[in-house]
């Protein structure tokens, strides 16, 4: 287990780079800074969590939307519009899609550690049900071996949809506030 999961941290490190770079702007000890990073987060994963229908991919799955959703709240902050993903409805990019938002909850908990114990921190210690993500890699890896070389282009598409989604709304929620 683990040839797609290699080769898609590969293919898709300079997104993942440019996303980190774009979150790295956040202060996470600042309220109004982790707010900020918060509706970032929050603006993504409504309108991609409806749009991978995980549950359907993954059996177990749980989204994190309602979390940061709740984390939101306790600062008395509201979402803004969510994009629209107007994305096709496709078993690789989505299976790409979910591989990224699925190993951000690793990253996640170890941004946690930055923030304050006051601060809500539903959304960055939301665990992934025991197994998950072993189960996902182990699902990808079977797809791709027998669907080829044209699933995994789409399954990277997913995965390279995802991070620019995150990028933009990291940059977008940086700019609201300069």
């Amino acid at each position: 287990m683990g040839e797609v999961r290699s080769w898609l941290r590969d293919a898709t490190r300079e997104a993942h780079a440019r996303v980190d770079a774009a979150f790295a702007a956040f202060r996470l000890d600042d309220a109004a800074s982790y707010r900020r990073f918060l509706t970032a987060h929050g603006q993504v994963l409504a309108p991609l969590e409806r749009w991978l229908d995980a549950g359907a991919l993954l059996p177990g799955w749980q989204g994190r939307a309602r979390a940061v959703d709740a984390d939101l709240r306790d600062f008395a902050a509201e979402l803004p519009d969510p994009p629209s993903l107007g994305w096709q409805h496709d078993e690789a990019m989505r299976l790409g899609a979910l591989y990224v938002l699925e190993g951000s909850r690793m990253g996640a908990a170890v941004l946690a550690r930055e923030v304050p114990e006051a601060f809500p921190k539903r959304y960055l210690t939301a665990r992934a049900a025991p197994g998950q993500w072993q189960a996902l890699l182990a699902l990808l890896d079977a797809k791709a071996a027998d669907r080829g070389a044209h699933w995994r282009a789409r399954a990277l598409d997913g995965a390279q949809s995802v991070f620019a989604l995150f990028q933009s709304a990291a940059q977008e929620a940086q700019a609201a506030y300069r």
